[in-house]
């Protein structure tokens, strides 16, 4: 059961979203009683939509989510952070983020805005990496970790060592 405040944030971004152009599927199935986890995850789904319209904006989040449930959710707004094995990670606003990823783990992560993001993936782990906008991005794969890079914006500033492949919109730059 979602707290008043969390009903007041739902409330906001459901009608900031709408305004943007949230879908009649997702606007109807959207109602104001969900948590700030449960908010998170539907941000977490809704990427994209977030992307697209460069939404929700991260002051809004650093005033409106307590930053102990958005770190433990995986998501750091403008905020200095680690976390190690989050399979879920988005990184927005101006952050500056470490991320461990040990054997056979995964990871999807989201850096935006001018967040900086450093990711180690230990052999066997698998991590996706999706920079967008003046993002910068530092890898250090070992051999046998899997880690792909999706550079989505030509400002976006990356550099990397060991197993990375690139990816720039639909071309690929490097195996």
């Amino acid at each position: 059961m979602a707290t008043k405040t969390e009903k007041k944030v739902s409330s906001e971004l459901r009608r900031q979203a709408r305004k943007l152009g949230l879908c009649d599927e997702w606007y109807e199935a959207w109602n104001d009683d969900i948590t700030f986890d449960e908010l998170i995850s539907k941000m977490i789904t809704g990427y994209d939509f977030c992307v697209t319209h460069d939404w929700p904006d991260p002051e809004y989040v650093k005033k409106a989510f307590p930053k102990h449930v958005l770190n433990a959710n995986g998501v750091f707004c403008g905020s200095k952070g680690s976390a190690t094995d989050k399979r879920n990670v988005v990184i927005m606003g101006r952050s500056n983020v470490d991320l461990y990823y040990s054997d056979f783990s995964f990871g999807d992560v989201r850096v935006r805005h001018t967040s900086h993001v450093s990711v180690k993936a230990a052999s066997l782990s698998i991590v996706h990496v999706h920079a967008y906008e003046n993002a910068s991005v530092h890898i250090d794969a070992e051999e046998g970790a899997k880690v792909t890079l999706f550079v989505h914006s030509q400002s976006t500033k990356y550099s990397f060592n060991g197993n990375v492949k690139v990816v720039y919109g639909k071309e690929e730059v490097r195996d």
